[in-house]
């Protein structure tokens, strides 16, 4: 059920990868009420990251907002049917989301209350690269991350991936 509820959000559905992570113990105490989450991610636009030569450009900078913010919406109208479907459940915006003053701690200690990359380590999405970025079997390095947290085991966790399987490759450094 909660799968279809995702599902019918990720259009086009090859833009997107999601899964289910068991997040007892791995959380802020502000969240103790959440032991799971669900990370999904979208993939970047590849033209716009090979244009990437000398750091980001202007169009990158707006892709990647754009990007955050369909993630941001898309996970308030997943947690709408999550609530009609009794579950409850708290989204989590994507890191660095312009224009919103709860970013500011982050501008001062680079840290966040909960790693959307941690959640899809756990969810089996991927693992960190030589980067430390999140690296997926299906995007590589080339996407952005939401997470949604669930009070209520959702029945499919996925194993998590606790180890990078860059090897000797270093295609994204």
């Amino acid at each position: 059920m909660i799968e279809s509820i995702i599902e019918s959000y990720l259009q086009p559905r090859e833009d997107f990868i999601f899964g289910f992570a068991d997040l007892r113990g791995l959380l802020n105490k502000k969240f103790s009420r959440y032991q799971f989450g669900i990370s999904i991610g979208k993939r970047l636009d590849d033209q716009i990251i090979d244009n990437l030569k000398n750091g980001p450009t202007l169009e990158y900078y707006h892709h990647y907002n754009c990007v955050n913010k369909d993630l941001a919406d898309l996970t308030k109208k997943i947690q709408k049917d999550l609530r009609l479907a009794k579950l409850n459940s708290k989204p989590i915006v994507p890191t660095i989301s312009v224009g919103l003053k709860k970013h500011e701690k982050y501008l001062i200690s680079l840290t966040y209350d909960i790693s959307h990359k941690m959640a899809a380590t756990r969810a089996g999405l991927g693992w960190i690269g030589k980067t430390d970025l999140l690296i997926s079997k299906d995007f590589g390095p080339r996407l952005r991350l939401v997470t949604i947290l669930l009070d209520k085991d959702p029945g499919c966790v996925a194993k998590p991936i606790e180890k990078s399987k860059c090897g000797n490759c270093s295609i994204c450094v």
